[in-house]
């Protein structure tokens, strides 16, 4: 996957499991996320992974499954 920056539009190419938050104090819980779930990058957690905020929730995914479908726009571009 090319450099991705935060705010980037992206899909998962392969099912996998994931813990996601539920609560405030982080307990995470493994949830089945299915390919082709679209999320926006939040921020990149390092090691290859990322974090994405999707219509599951906020979940952390390997750079290895994401496929980038939108840039986001440069601070430029708002002025």
């Amino acid at each position: 996957m090319p450099f991705v920056n935060a705010g980037d539009l992206v899909m998962i190419t392969e099912s996998c499991v994931v813990p996601v938050e539920v609560s405030k104090s982080y307990d995470p819980y493994p949830m089945d996320v299915p390919e082709g779930t679209v999320g926006v990058i939040t921020r990149d957690c390092g090691g290859g992974v990322f974090s994405l905020i999707t219509g599951l929730g906020l979940i952390q995914v390997p750079t290895r499954i994401l496929k980038r479908l939108g840039k986001t726009l440069p601070d430029w571009y708002h002025e």
